[in-house]
């Protein structure tokens, strides 16, 4: 337990020390009320004055350090039977490389199992395609030797016959004759005149048949004997040409399985620095390491240009409206605090990104910022602080946001001289959240109150219109 004069010691002390504090704090406040241009006397509120100056209205926004000129390469590997492949081999992230360097290895053997495949059937389609010309061949050699051959030779026969069926009929009728002449005199019977006329009879028949068979080997035979063979050309060509088809499908898939076996070793189409594009998503990775799958169009390795950097940032929608395309940009990197860099809008995002399930509602524009004079040491992936320069003024009259009186639709500062107080109509130009354009009602050097909200009893304003606050 302290004694009681210890008590009473300790009590006169801060007494003491509480009488001190107002002298000790005036001197230190004054200062400090006299850089913000603000007064305070006794009995008079917070007043602030009336500045002439550069106004500058800016844009913060957050981004991520990239390269303007980003080679991209992707894995251009279909997998048999499936949309995976897998990784072998990868190329260390950061190693620097020349145009056909090596990047990536991707797995093969279930191309090579299709190749080896696709020969077999290419060459089953080579013997078949072989038949069918041969096939085609010889129906085009059958036409030809019909109408060369076997056509001529039965014509020739048939010719042959008629010959001589023309010439037993020509003797056949002068046996006539002379049988009349003989039998007329009474030197043949009437049985020989007959058989002689009978003879001439079948002679004439028979030079009838023979003309009849040529002519209907002419007409008819050999008509349907080139239709049944230019039907057999016609067939055997369409086959022939179904044949041919099917050996460029296959030997088409052949190259493109070779192709993508070809396409397994993943080179370098520039030089660069070797960035492995890792892909982290909804709580899960997809990395571009030895053992894990990729599949057709997915980036496997960025190969940035360190000379054109830019930054990809996200604009907020409440400041879409103020970002436009070659606004100035002064830019932060987190690697490199206290060096700041100079930049400008390169792009702007005409509708918002699609947002992941687990964002918040707030709508985001994608914005692309180029910086001007890269330096050593910038690399993909580094976090930036943006001020965008929206807009800026020079030589007008600012006065602090919270020196604004809003009263309906018009904008009121306050005046006072402690004894008298007047609210002062103004028309307000741009604001940058801590202070705001002034462009009538309020002149340079002009004392207004810092806090009118707290006075708004002592002055009088025009009445609202019904319905309005």
């Amino acid at each position: 337990m302290k004694p009681a004069g210890s008590s009473r010691r300790g009590f006169a002390a801060r007494v003491a020390f509480a009488a001190m504090l107002p002298m000790v704090a005036l001197p230190l406040a004054t200062p400090l009320f006299s850089s913000l241009g603000l007064s305070s006397h006794a009995n008079m509120p917070l007043v602030c004055e009336a500045q002439r100056g550069a106004f500058v209205q800016e844009v913060s926004a957050k981004g991520e350090l990239e390269s303007a000129v980003n080679v991209e390469v992707n894995c251009e590997v279909r997998s048999r039977g499936s949309a995976w492949v897998r990784i072998l081999e990868v190329v260390p992230e950061g190693t620097y490389v020349k145009p056909g360097d090596f990047l990536v290895r991707l797995d093969s053997s279930g191309l090579e199992e299709d190749e080896l495949q696709q020969q077999i059937i290419c060459q089953q389609c080579e013997s078949a395609l072989a038949q069918a010309r041969n096939s085609y061949e010889a129906a085009v050699v059958a036409r030809q030797g019909y109408l060369e051959g076997d056509f001529l030779l039965a014509k020739q026969q048939l010719e042959l016959k008629c010959f001589v069926a023309q010439e037993a009929y020509r003797t056949a009728k002068n046996m006539l004759w002379q049988s009349r002449r003989l039998a007329a005199k009474g030197f043949l019977t009437k049985k020989q005149l007959q058989a002689d006329a009978f003879a001439l009879q079948k002679a004439e028949n028979d030079l009838s048949a023979a003309r009849l068979r040529l002519d209907v080997l002419e007409k008819l035979t050999k008509v349907r004997r080139l239709k049944d063979l230019d039907s057999a050309i016609l067939s055997r060509k369409a086959y022939l040409a179904s044949r041919e088809q099917v050996l460029k499908v296959h030997e088409k898939r052949l190259a493109e399985i070779r192709d993508q076996i070809k396409k397994c070793i993943v080179r370098a189409p520039v030089a660069g620095q070797v960035v492995l594009a890792h892909l982290h998503h909804e709580g899960h990775s997809h990395l571009i390491i030895p053992g894990e799958m990729s599949r057709e169009g997915r980036a496997l390795v960025r190969l940035p240009d360190p000379s054109q950097m830019r930054v990809k940032a996200n604009i907020d929608e409440s400041n879409i409206a103020m970002v436009k395309k070659g606004l100035p940009v002064t830019i932060e990197l987190e690697a490199f605090p206290g060096k700041p860099v100079k930049g400008h809008v390169d792009w702007v995002a005409e509708y918002p990104k699609v947002q992941d399930w687990f964002e918040d509602g707030e709508k985001k524009y994608e914005a692309y910022v180029k910086i001007d004079t890269p330096f050593p040491g910038m690399r993909p992936g580094l976090t930036a602080e943006l001020k965008i320069c929206a807009q800026s003024e020079r030589a007008v009259v600012q006065i602090p946001v919270q020196s604004v009186l809003k009263h309906g639709e018009q904008d009121f500062v306050m005046v006072t001289d402690g004894d008298n107080w007047e609210a002062l109509p103004v028309e307000l130009g741009p604001s940058n959240g801590r202070y705001t354009v002034v462009r009538t009602g309020v002149k340079e050097g002009t004392q207004i109150v810092l806090d009118p909200s707290s006075y708004r009893e002592r002055v009088s304003l025009p009445p609202l219109p019904s319905g309005a606050s």
